[in-house]
């Protein structure tokens, strides 16, 4: 695939992305405008991010069974519909229907980043395909930057189910467009090779843990900035650790980056969050932190290929670890922030030390990394013909 063509994937996956970085202000937006409530907002959140766990492997293992085409067109299209159940929910004031209508959304969220993940590496040196998942982590990135801004201009003119309803209706037509765009051949030759989950479980668990982190400084950087009297303060801190996660991500699309370095970066950010200081050397802390998830996540994306051979299934199992993890990070430094704002970064430095020693453990999927960066074959090793698995943990 020529670089033009990666170029207009990237700003349609962008696109098609928005409804990700907006799902939980616009559900508990909606749900205030239309005086459904804060709670039952909230259940439509969780169960939009339940309806995501439980599809992203059936939606992967449908993109290796069939092309990709009629699986994102018809999650675009589905997706797109269920926004239009949610505002209908909302104005008729059903609730049930409403946190029905979020979970059909969330079962229906186009496996747009599952499909990138499993095409955009093949043909591709062992070395670039690390760099390969740290360019779609930056997609990803960018698009939960730009929604919240669309999401907020639209509320400004109109209301909050209009701009939910803006952000849908883009993130569908995107969808049905990358879908469209995408090369019309199955990604496994339509004959999906199965990987047992326990092939692959420990690079998951990793992956659940680098999401903790993710889920835990969205919470604990407003939180601080609240505990110390500063509530205005908390958009900078946000946007701190999300520049952090853009030059991580750009760090990574250069070289990859070892697995370790990345999560002892992480350790050291989530340290700093834990010690009383200045907002701005909070600040900072954030912008260390948000520097090792990118490079994180790309080392385990590319030990997963390498394990799972490239299958979109392994990729949807990875997205719904993600997602558990942020969900349960989020939950812990919400819990926590009650009785301490800076105990609300504690998870950031629990999940940071285990995924360490995970990592530090023989056979962890820190020796596919070093393993698929030597060459050593696997999915996508030398000239990015398919090689033979090999064990893990032979050094």
């Amino acid at each position: 695939m020529t670089v033009r063509a990666h170029a207009g994937q990237a700003a349609l996956a962008t696109a098609a992305q928005l409804t990700q970085g907006v799902i939980g202000l616009a559900l508990l937006l909606v749900g205030h405008q239309t005086h459904l409530g804060v709670t039952v907002g909230g259940l439509a959140v969780s169960a939009f991010a339940i309806g995501m766990a439980v599809a992203r492997p059936v939606q992967g293992r449908a993109l290796d069974r069939h092309t990709a085409a009629p699986v994102l067109v018809g999650c675009g299209a589905a997706h797109g519909a269920a926004y239009l159940l949610i505002a209908v929910a909302a104005h008729r004031h059903w609730p049930a229907l409403f946190a029905l209508a979020a979970l059909f959304a969330g079962l229906t969220l186009p496996p747009i980043a599952t499909q990138m993940r499993a095409a955009w590496p093949a043909g591709r040196s062992a070395d670039a395909v690390s760099r390969v998942f740290a360019a779609i982590t930056a997609v990803q990135t960018v698009s939960v930057l730009l929604a919240p801004v669309l999401f907020t201009v639209v509320d400004a003119v109109a209301t909050p189910t209009a701009a939910m309803l803006t952000v849908a209706g883009v993130s569908a037509g995107a969808t049905i467009a990358f879908g469209l765009v995408c090369a019309d051949v199955p990604t496994r030759a339509g004959q999906p090779a199965r990987v047992g989950l326990s092939r692959y479980g420990p690079l998951l668990a990793s992956t659940l843990l680098v999401g903790a982190v993710t889920g835990t400084l969205e919470v604990a950087a407003p939180a601080i900035a609240i505990g110390a009297g500063h509530p205005g303060a908390a958009g900078p801190l946000v946007t701190a650790a999300t520049l952090g996660t853009l030059l991580g991500a750009l760090v990574a699309m250069r070289r990859p980056v070892p697995l370790r370095a990345a999560l002892l970066v992480q350790l050291a950010g989530a340290t700093g969050l834990l010690v009383p200081a200045p907002l701005a050397l909070s600040a900072a802390a954030l912008v260390v932190l948000g520097l090792g998830i990118t490079p994180a996540l790309a080392a385990l994306s590319t030990a997963l290929s390498h394990r799972a051979g490239g299958t979109a299934e392994s990729f949807g199992w990875q997205s719904t670890a993600l997602g558990l993890g942020v969900t349960a990070g989020s939950a812990a430094a919400g819990w926590l922030a009650a009785g301490s704002a800076r105990w609300s970064a504690l998870p950031c430095l629990l999940a940071a030390a285990l995924a360490l020693g995970s990592a530090l453990r023989p056979g962890s999927g820190e020796v596919l990394v070093r393993d698929a960066q030597r060459g050593d074959g696997g999915e996508y090793g030398g000239d990015g013909a398919r090689g033979e698995q090999r064990p893990v943990g032979a050094e």
